[in-house]
């Protein structure tokens, strides 16, 4: 008896499940989100209601709100179409035919006719396996999906400190994660985006013991970047294992970002150092966005130097002759093999579905780094400081001096070659006419010439005392945390467009990553 082959049909309940819990981890991120929003959007006090900030807020709030549609559109389109094409391209190999097309439908006569196997396309096609090769195995490829991960580092740092500031719930923070690895970076920086518009203050009291003043050490952030960035760059001279490599690029991927969002809430506070106010705990990030920004320019160019060494084509070449039959040499100039090298590493976005999908995202978070610096209006000064001039000196550290400057302390008497403090004049200058009334008693003062007794008495300021008024810590707290953003007029400000402009310069120099420390860093010191 011959034996019987077995049903080799794999199910597709695995697809459609896979697919359907991605549709229910970002409905449930969303759901983290969007109500949040609605509530402090129509709960802000009457100080951040006014007309001028609301239709200022209501303005940016549409644009970026419009961006994040429109980043979740063309992201989830090359999402699908990557995945239709690859079951055509499947079923084309393996002779199968398409259900319900022109022949194969319920009304054709065609034997042996069969339906959906998303089973087995998914088991022989290898989405994973194939990202892997494409995404990071190709150096033309790598040079997009490289700069995805450094600006989703620096966006994860962003998240974590204005999370922290505006006391987001760690759920909250986790969401947006989710959203950047399930959907796309330009969808949840965007939705990033709307959050802070929606939140210039604080979401109620702190929730835990770590004031706004507080900040994490700067290694906590320097070595994980420094280390995850090591690993990323060496991944495609570690083989074409996808299963074990590209299983390691996406924990990565995903709790490296995760890490940075919830550092401020999760590390000790004897891993961090308490500042005198919210303006220097902001200034002590600077190391922190500096260090990503170096790290991506020099990995941008890196890899750039190694997708132009695999793109670069021949310096001579052959061209046929028509009318004397022949094929001539002819030598390409520089210009033109630079211009063919940029032409072959951005023609891979309209020819691989996979590198288009992140190449659009990195090209829409561009986009929406300039109109968050256009819209915030980001110091110019700052942003170089962040990225390309680490020595610049800007309005803030102006203003460091000059606070230093003018507190002085004095030891003893006022010696030990410092200007002694000043002391009270024993004469006085004299003045023409006649004297006033206070100067012509000197045992009386002017509260004692008062004509009426039922005034309230003045608040006498002893000018020999050097003590300050020194709040209570819970005043302190409080007052700490009412820092709140400002609303701008642009009309005040004719240098938003420069941000826009160096913004993009960023990222053609260093990449999505270098233009995301930068503009993200400069919102941050701000």
């Amino acid at each position: 008896m011959a034996p019987v082959e077995g049903d080799t049909t794999i199910s597709n309940l695995y697809v459609l499940a896979h697919f359907y819990s991605r549709i229910l981890l970002i409905g449930l991120s969303l759901g983290q989100i969007l109500p949040t929003l609605r509530n402090t959007w129509r709960t802000l006090p009457p100080a951040q209601d006014t007309r001028l900030s609301k239709a200022q807020r209501t303005k940016q709030t549409w644009v970026f709100a419009s961006a994040a549609t429109g980043s979740f559109v063309a992201v989830s389109y090359h999402a699908i179409v990557r995945r239709v094409f690859s079951y055509l391209a499947w079923s084309h190999e393996k002779n199968q035919t398409l259900p319900n097309t022109l022949w194969t439908g319920w009304y054709a006569k065609e034997q042996g006719a069969t339906g959906w196997q998303l089973g087995n396309w998914m088991k022989d096609a290898g989405l994973d396996a194939t990202a892997y090769q494409e995404g990071v195995l190709s150096s033309k490829g790598f040079w997009w999906v490289q700069q995805q991960y450094i600006a989703i580092i620096a966006w994860s740092v962003f998240v974590g400190i204005e999370g922290h500031r505006r006391n987001f719930p760690k759920l909250k923070l986790l969401s947006f994660v989710a959203l950047a690895q399930l959907v796309g970076l330009s969808f949840a920086q965007n939705l990033f985006f709307v959050a802070i518009l929606s939140t210039p203050l604080p979401l109620g009291s702190s929730r835990s013991r770590k004031s706004s003043t507080w900040t994490p050490h700067p290694a906590i952030y320097i070595i994980p970047t420094l280390l995850s960035l090591i690993g990323i760059h060496r991944l495609p001279l570690l083989g074409d294992n996808a299963l074990i490599n590209g299983s390691l690029f996406k924990i990565a991927h995903f709790l490296v970002p995760a890490f940075f969002t919830l550092v401020s809430q999760i590390v000790p506070i004897s891993l961090g150092s308490s500042h005198k106010d919210t303006h220097e705990a902001h200034r002590s990030y600077t190391t922190v966005f500096s260090t990503i920004s170096g790290l991506s320019f020099l990995l941008h160019a890196l890899q750039a130097y190694t997708a132009a060494a695999d793109t670069r084509p021949p310096k001579e070449y052959r061209i046929h002759e028509y009318v004397w039959n022949m094929h001539r040499k002819k030598e390409r100039s520089n210009l033109e093999i630079a211009i063919t090298i940029i032409e072959r590493i951005l023609g891979v976005l309209s020819t691989d579905p996979y590198i288009s999908m992140i190449g659009w995202d990195v090209l829409l978070c561009s986009l929406s780094l300039a109109l968050w610096a256009v819209a915030r209006h980001s110091d110019i000064n700052k942003i170089l400081k962040l990225t390309l001039v680490p020595w610049m000196r800007t309005s803030d550290d102006e203003e460091l001096e000059s606070k230093k400057e003018k507190h002085v302390t004095f030891d003893g008497d006022g010696t030990n070659g410092k200007t002694p403090p000043p002391s009270s004049p024993t004469t006085k200058r004299t003045r023409r006419g006649r004297p006033r009334k206070d100067e012509s008693s000197p045992g009386k003062t002017k509260s004692s010439l008062r004509r009426s007794t039922r005034r309230k008495p003045s608040v006498q300021l002893d000018s020999d005392s050097d003590d300050s008024f020194k709040p209570t810590p819970s005043i302190a707290e409080e007052t700490a945390y009412t820092e709140h953003d400002e609303v701008h007029d642009s009309e005040q400000f004719s240098d938003a467009g420069e941000c826009a402009a160096l913004s993009w310069g960023l990222f053609v120099l260093g990449g999505l990553g270098m233009a995301s420390a930068g503009v993200l860093g400069a919102e941050v010191l701000a």
